[in-house]
């Protein structure tokens, strides 16, 4: 583009210098920048290389040379009128000057004022030991630039400026502290980073190709914990062209770095660590850690039941603290090292993930654990091939298989972690359920039943009644019943519902024994005997051990209680009344609770089935020397049909106990006596009175009280005494 300004109209106030001798000629009448276009008139004179400029005149075709100062430009377009030229990579601050075939013809009067251009920079104060310290430095060192077009000497108000790049953002200008038209020297900036540089004069700016360095500073990074293989972001200052990274003194891979950021992948680590950073401007080191988070890779085996040995795998495992499997706790953990961790899977653990704690966080396993399967029940736990039951348990995640004993793999649902729905196979048979997850196989306590073409009895109510009662007997493949027989006795009182229930009427002469259903296809027999009858008969007997002690003595008196049938009876008391003047010691009973009030002890058996025992011992010490009688009584929420033999009592008269005497070779006597409480040594020299307590201790072996006397020369005389 032209400007009017550069037109034949203005070319009194446009033309800087004269053609000599050649004017007529060739003639210029005006020269300025055009491209790209100049915004004042100033910036008409003020260009960089590439920028176009442009000579109007007449006769220019013999032109043949445009230099700017001593740099030869190129012609982009010529006519006889207008030259347009561009401006050469060396241009120099000075004037154009233009040439024909025989030199020179005529120059600008003023300068054409030329952007920077910086062929090298170094630092020059302090003096640079190495080439790599050249381009490094702090705030206050001095970097000398080399180049052209760093002062213009017919223009004292031309200047050239260097702009670093900034902590605070965008740029920050350095001190000028000498130039010249080839070098330049400033000084750092204390907001200064590592980047390129920019110079900057009225003609224009240049990015230095190089960057200078300074110190690095790190102000954080994000995340501040992190585990290994993760992304942490270093944040802070002149972190270009960073050479190394490392964690706990262990190198980092850097993924991306620029003034402000770098992102490393956190190495394989021991624990936490201090941030190092190395840039050609230096090193920095953090004062805080990153914290190692754990991370939890693998473990093995993948399941198994309570009990199992775990193997974790990972890193910053170092100080496990605790190993939760699902949300139960092991009790057993053993930190191998800082990449494996041994667990003990808990009692009562869910299948789930595994969780890691240390000191430091927590890491989730991305795979579950799975615990052993348990079956606790099923329903209906008889059915016909292709019916669907319900199991019910643990740990039914993940579930691969469902086996019937002798049976195909049956096809089956997950309903939920404790319930599956399952398909009774075809050629399944009678006996326990398996099911089978990576945690192990679990196998049913009881057997399932299939149901085939056999009459069934399932079971009866009520479990016992006298002749004449009614009995539901339930069971399958019963149509067409002929007979039922109560313990081998026949009755065709009944009546049959579908197959599944007969309802009958216990016959006369019935005795409790099995029940059978007689059918054209076969004969059911219960599992189970009915009871006939109507009361049951509980008989109290007992004793007392040993049946003739001494005052004071310590017996065990003992009551069995049996219920001799034929019905169960619940609901049982055994009433124990106790004499005055004994003390009770223990009492103990082999089934239900025990309390004891007052003079008396009452014994509540749990329900008690024909020809049950119930065992009552209590041991009492003997304080009274009259007969001592205790009763028993027994009483239950049945009829008995022999009452007579509900009561029992047992009764003990203490004697005195006996003292012994014998004499030894030496004349020594030795008395032994029983160990009775209450009963004590007395002596005399006579046998009418003047007792006396002897204080010496005796020797207690085997109940036995003993002591060894020497008698004087007067006779002595001994005796048991009762009492202080």
């Amino acid at each position: 583009m032209k400007f009017p300004l550069l037109r034949p109209t203005a070319v009194l106030f446009l033309l800087f210098g004269l053609m000599a001798l050649r004017l007529p000629a060739q003639h210029v009448t005006g020269i300025g920048r055009i491209v790209p276009p100049a915004p004042t008139f100033a910036d008409l004179f003020r260009v960089k290389p590439g920028d176009r400029v442009e000579l109007d005149g007449t006769s220019l075709l013999a032109i043949t040379d445009v230099r700017f100062n001593t740099a030869s430009a190129a012609f982009f377009s010529r006519t006889d009128t207008q030259l347009v030229v561009t401006v050469p990579p060396d241009a120099t601050i000075g004037p154009v000057s233009w040439y024909d075939r025989f030199g020179f013809i005529s120059s600008t009067a003023a300068n054409f004022q030329v952007a920077p251009r910086v062929t090298q920079f170094a630092r020059n104060i302090p003096i640079p030991s190495t080439p790599a310290d050249a381009i490094r430095g702090v705030p206050g060192n001095s970097i000398l630039f080399t180049g052209a077009n760093y002062a213009d000497a017919n223009d004292p108000g031309f200047q050239t400026s260097v702009f670093f790049q900034s902590a605070l953002g965008g740029t920050v200008a350095g001190l000028v502290e000498f130039a010249s038209g080839t070098t330049l020297q400033v000084q750092v900036p204390g907001a200064a980073v590592s980047g390129s540089m920019i110079l900057s004069n009225p003609a224009g700016s240049v990015t230095t190709v190089g960057r200078f360095y300074l110190q690095p500073f790190i102000t954080g990074f994000n995340p501040p914990q992190a585990r290994v293989g993760d992304l942490v972001t270093v944040k802070g200052f002149s972190l270009l062209d960073a050479t190394d990274a490392s964690v706990g003194g262990q190198p980092a891979a850097i993924l991306s770095v620029n003034s402000t950021n770098l992102v490393f992948r956190v190495p394989a680590l021991d624990d936490s660590g201090l941030v190092s950073l190395t840039t050609p401007g230096g090193a920095f080191l953090t004062s805080s850690n990153l914290v190692l988070l754990p991370k939890l890779d693998s473990f093995t085996p993948v399941g198994g039941p309570a009990g199992t040995v775990v193997t974790l795998q990972g890193s910053g495992l170092a100080g496990t603290t605790a190993v939760r499997f699902g949300n139960t706790a092991s009790i057993a953990v053993t930190n191998l090292d800082s990449t494996s961790v041994s667990a003990v899977v808990p009692a009562g653990a869910f299948t789930g993930p595994i969780t890691v704690v240390t000191a430091n966080g927590s890491s989730v396993s991305g795979n579950l654990f799975y615990v052993a399967p348990v079956v606790t029940d099923f329903s209906p736990t008889r059915a016909r091939p292709g019916a669907i039951i319900t199991v019910n348990g643990v740990n039914f995640t993940g579930v691969s298989a469902v086996e019937f004993t002798s049976g195909q793999a049956a096809s089956f649902n997950v309903q939920a972690t404790n319930r599956l729905t399952v398909l009774v196979p075809d050629d399944a048979s009678n006996g326990p359920i398996r099911v089978t997850t990576p945690g192990g196989t679990a196998v049913s306590t009881i057997s399932f039943q299939v149901i085939g073409t056999d009459p069934l009895i399932l079971g009866f109510t009520p479990a016992f009644a006298g002749v004449g009662a009614t009995v539901k007997i339930t069971g399958e493949n019963l149509a067409g019943a002929t007979s039922v027989r109560f313990n081998g006795i026949s009755t065709t009182s009944f009546v049959g519902v579908g197959g599944t229930n007969i309802t009958v009427t216990v016959p006369e002469g019935a005795t409790t024994g099995k029940l059978s259903v007689l059918t054209p296809i076969g004969t059911a027999t219960s599992t189970a005997d009915f009871l006939v009858g109507s009361s049951a008969d509980l008989s109290v007997t007992g004793q007392i051990n040993p049946p003739a002690p001494a005052l004071g003595a310590t017996v065990t008196v003992s009551y069995q209680l049996r219920n001799l049938g034929p019905l169960p009876v619940d609901g049982v008391t055994l009433a124990i009344g106790l004499p005055s003047g004994v003390d009770v010691l223990q009492a103990t009973t082999s089934s239900g609770t025990l309390e004891q009030l007052g003079l008396g002890i009452t014994v509540h058996p749990a329900a008690m089935p024909m020809n049950s025992l119930v065992t009552v011992a209590l041991q009492v010490r003997l304080n009274r020397s009259a007969r001592l009688d205790f009763v028993a009584d027994a009483s239950s929420d049945f009829p008995d049909a022999i009452p007579s033999n509900n009561t029992l009592t047992l009764s003990v008269t203490p004697g005195q106990p006996a003292l012994s005497v014998a004499l030894a070779g030496d004349g020594s006597l030795t008395l032994s006596w029983p160990v009775t409480a209450g009963f004590g040594l007395q002596s005399s020299t006579t046998m009418t009175g003047g007792w006396q307590n002897v204080t010496d201790v005796p020797t207690i072996a085997g109940g036995i009280s003993s002591l060894k006397v020497i008698p004087s020369g007067t006779a002595l005389y001994y005796r048991l005494r009762q009492g202080p």
